[in-house]
């Protein structure tokens, strides 16, 4: 069977912290994917979000996958799982990848 992305979830401290469908900090991390059909050995695993591969991409087993995935922005990015020259299958609602929005913390000169 084809492999399958179900979830995407950030770790800190090798701790589950949230899914990612909602925010991921700009400054990259680890994640963990949830899903199906991910093969045999870490060597066959590949993992992009948007056109940037993830790097350290290690097999945990037939259903998840742990990453470290570059700092980066934008809303609404893909993640695509390569397992053995295959395309992991979407869900009908496609799990997508989102980084923190930018925030303005101060402006300099405080006076204009």
């Amino acid at each position: 069977d084809a492999p399958m992305v179900l979830s995407v979830q950030s770790l800190a401290n090798g701790l589950q912290v949230e899914d990612v469908g909602l925010k991921f900090p700009v400054r990259g991390g680890r994640v963990r994917i949830v899903g199906a059909n991910f093969g045999a050995s870490s060597s066959t695993v590949q993992v992009y979000v948007g056109d940037t591969q993830a790097t350290g991409a290690s097999w945990m087993d037939d259903e998840r996958v742990v990453c470290d995935v570059a700092a980066g922005v934008g809303t609404g990015l893909e993640i695509r799982v390569h397992v053995a020259m295959q395309t992991a299958l979407m869900p009908r609602e496609p799990v997508t990848f989102n980084y923190d929005a930018p925030m303005i913390a101060r402006l300099e000169p405080a006076r204009l």
